[in-house]
């Protein structure tokens, strides 16, 4: 019993030391409470004029340097939307067009730090057949065979940013899309500390 009495008066003591002789301190040798800060991510947040001809442009609206008023301008106003990825269709494609939520915002799987509103993806679908022969495609494009379904093939040009995924029939690959994503070059502007996953579909 005199352990457990002598154990409670210790705590007692360590307790009422820590309260009195943290009021009895100076205050000028006080350390103020300060707020967690919250980790800083780039302050710019604005979008970055085009340097040269684009290599992920399609009719000239470029992924992170293009709005949805450029996008408004060339097709119109979206059929139908879900969640930030807006549909827009016209005489020969379906176009989806994924928009930035805001600076380092999370948009569909991505968080790139650009304004809301700036093009985040093109994704285009032709309506009528399109062969992968037909796009004449250069060496940088490597070709991936898809495991479902099982008869698609990929060719992706992580450089320039532009994923092509077709339908292999009878010999022939039909193009079912052709996604314009940011470019290697655009890295700087990702809110990962990774290198952003670039998805196609």
């Amino acid at each position: 019993m005199s352990l457990l009495i002598m154990s409670s008066v210790i705590r007692f003591s360590i307790c009422f030391y820590l309260i009195v002789g943290t009021w009895a301190l100076p205050k000028e040798i006080w350390i103020p409470f300060q707020q967690p800060q919250e980790s800083a991510v780039r302050k710019e947040c604005d979008i970055q004029p085009v340097v040269g001809p684009a290599a992920n442009s399609w009719h000239d609206l470029v992924p992170l340097h293009s709005t949805r008023q450029d996008i408004d301008r060339k097709l119109g106003k979206p059929d139908w939307s879900h969640g930030f990825t807006y549909i827009y269709k016209t005489a020969k494609e379906r176009v989806d067009v994924l928009y930035s939520a805001g600076c380092c915002e999370l948009s569909g799987v991505e968080r790139w730090n650009v304004p809301a509103d700036t093009v985040i993806r093109i994704e285009v679908a032709p309506t009528k057949k399109v062969f992968v022969t037909d796009l004449h495609l250069d060496q940088k494009y490597v070709r991936i065979n898809e495991a479902h379904p099982e008869n698609w093939v990929m060719y992706w040009d992580t450089e320039r940013g532009i994923m092509v995924h077709a339908a292999v029939n009878k010999g022939r690959e039909e193009v079912m899309t052709i996604t314009y994503q940011p470019t290697a070059k655009d890295k700087s502007l990702s809110c990962s500390s990774k290198r952003v996953a670039f998805i196609g579909r």
